[in-house]
């Protein structure tokens, strides 16, 4: 969930007067990384799918990853949705606001952090206008503890949303500096490094597929039981070669193709296409041409300018094909199963047209990628998500520091 807006350091009145009104389940900590679980929450019906806008029925179902922070102390737990698009943390969106009754609900079911009852907490007085492709948060910026998984950080700054319209939850931005050099302050991740908790700014990322109710992120770690095959290094595309001129984790998408259920591959070179790789986003959306193309070889394919993508048979859902992503030499295939929403009697493919020059391969894609995000050498690394177990091999320093890892499951997840 990318801003696009970033004003840093405007006044702000106290908090007090803008504002009106343990340790994580499944966490682990070894030597080097640590590891935290994320769960997936698929919202009542709302009006998007997601921070990037794609309109219409198609948005009216959405999975989002949330991880439990430790905010204070005594630490609250405070729940976050996981954003690889977005470099800020912040907490406390303004339900009333939230955009959608199925935003409106979720955000309500969350406890908010409730500053005052904190003894570490500071008031830093400066306030930011965080603007994304959807919703926006006016955020005064404090410092308190922070945990993640079973480790703490003394303190860290982040924002608490004094105003905010269509987010229904607030963000753990990890994503690196969008204009470059040096950020207005340590992020999280930065954060994590100065105080030793990790020895760069690495993670991966594990959604698991539909259906399933948590995944996993582990900062300064990579979990060789979680992937199929070899890492392939994919370098991350920076500005000012990035569609939007920001920084963020864009890669090269170098083909689109297509394994049907009989087992026949349709295959297309594209010119490099810089992507971006963003779990705060809950749709896939690619050039006109891509996308057309891909959907010819659906059954019943039919566009629909509501949702600027196409109707499909729903017994496509069932079938056992995939969507094929290559990058250089690597290839990931995404089941159909990932990719139809089905919305009442209609099935939805959930690749909609880009319109806004703004690629994104949202969690649709990233449920089957096995992903590791190294900041500190700009690169991705890229692999088959599976699940054969847990075995993390911490993540070091240096231009090799993420292990040229193997991963150790072999069977192919299931496609249906």
């Amino acid at each position: 969930m990318l801003p696009i807006i970033l004003s840093f350091a405007l006044t702000a009145p106290p908090l007090a007067a803008a504002l009106a009104s343990g340790e994580s389940p499944g966490a682990a900590r070894g030597v080097g990384f640590l590891r935290a679980e994320l769960t997936a929450r698929v919202d009542p019906p709302a009006l998007r799918p997601g921070k990037r806008q794609v309109v219409g029925s198609l948005g009216q179902t959405r999975t989002v990853y949330t991880i439990d922070l430790q905010i204070g102390t005594p630490p609250q737990a405070i729940t976050v949705a996981v954003d690889t698009g977005s470099p800020d943390t912040w907490v406390n969106p303004v339900c009333a606001t939230a955009g959608s009754p199925g935003l409106m609900t979720a955000c309500s079911n969350i406890k908010p952090f409730a500053w005052a009852a904190s003894s570490t907490f500071r008031d830093l007085g400066l306030a930011n206008q965080l603007t994304y492709g959807i919703g926006a948060a006016l955020v005064e910026y404090v410092s308190d503890v922070l945990g993640v998984g079973t480790a703490t950080i003394k303190p860290q700054i982040f924002g608490i949303a004094i105003q905010s319209r269509d987010l229904g939850y607030g963000i753990l931005g990890l994503s690196p500096p969008l204009l470059g050099g040096t950020p207005p302050y340590s992020y999280v991740l930065d954060s994590m490094v100065q105080q030793k908790l990790i020895a760069s700014r690495a993670f991966s990322l594990d959604l698991q597929a539909a259906g399933d109710k948590s995944g996993s992120i582990i900062f300064g770690g990579v979990d060789t039981k979680k992937f199929i095959g070899a890492l392939a290094k994919v370098p991350i595309v920076t500005r000012p070669a990035t569609p939007t001129g920001l920084d963020g984790y864009w890669v090269q998408l170098t083909g689109v193709g297509i394994t049907t259920p009989d087992g026949v591959s349709h295959t297309s070179s594209i010119a490099p296409n810089p992507v971006l790789l963003d779990s705060g986003t809950t749709t896939i959306t690619l050039p006109a041409a891509v996308v057309v193309a891909v959907s010819q070889l659906f059954s019943g394919a039919q566009y629909d300018p509501g949702s600027r993508t196409f109707l499909v048979d729903c017994a496509n859902a069932g079938a056992p094909g995939t969507v094929d992503f290559t990058f250089g030499g690597k290839v990931i295939r995404v089941p159909y199963s990932e990719l139809i929403w089905k919305g009442g009697d209609q099935c939805y493919l959930l690749i909609a047209v880009d319109n806004q020059n703004f690629p994104i391969l949202g969690t649709p894609f990233l449920r089957s990628a096995y992903v590791v995000y190294d900041q500190d050498n700009n690169n991705i690394h890229l692999a088959q998500a599976a699940n054969c177990g847990s075995n993390v091999i911490a993540i070091g320093t240096g231009t090799d520091a993420v292990p040229s890892s193997t991963g150790e499951c072999t069977a192919q997840p299931s496609t249906t």
